[in-house]
């Protein structure tokens, strides 16, 4: 291995890895959160559409859901969702699973496998990716290797 391979090779082993350890803290502190909240159904009853580009007209943008919710039985709570998609642009009425830290239902989000999913587990691909190619630069390549073997003694 070459000693530019080798630095290649731990670059690309140190990022892999520190991405690796987010992806695993980011699940561990969603994971935790996740069964220390509360859980309750909650409803769609209206969609809001925000413009990723306030100057722009047209598809640059997505549609937010505004959830009410019931914490006590007496109280409803209603709150615009901070995850947006085209998904959600025919959704009222629809009923969605929220999730909150107990005491502080205005805080509450809704519990969307994927969205939950995407916060660690893409972070934690990159990391698998950088090390793979760190492993790929790291390797020698067939050709080089023969040739080393023929030209020794």
């Amino acid at each position: 291995m070459s000693q530019d391979s080798k630095v290649f090779f731990r670059i690309f082993l140190g990022i892999g890895l520190v991405l690796i350890l987010i992806s695993v803290v980011v699940f561990y502190n969603q994971f935790t959160y996740s069964k220390d909240a509360i859980h309750t159904e909650g409803v769609i009853v209206d969609t809001v559409w925000h413009s990723s580009h306030s100057h722009r007209t047209g598809k640059d943008g997505s549609w937010y859901p505004v959830v009410a919710f019931r914490p006590t039985p007496d109280y409803t709570l209603i709150f615009n969702s901070s995850i947006g998609s085209d998904f959600y642009e025919d959704s009222e009425g629809d009923k969605v699973n929220v999730y909150y830290s107990p005491g502080h239902p205005e805080k509450a989000e809704i519990n969307n496998p994927w969205v939950n999913f995407f916060k660690w587990g893409f972070i934690g691909i990159m990391g698998v990716i950088f090390i793979a190619v760190g492993l790929l630069i790291s390797m020698p390549s067939s050709k080089k290797s023969r040739r080393k073997r023929k030209s020794r003694p």
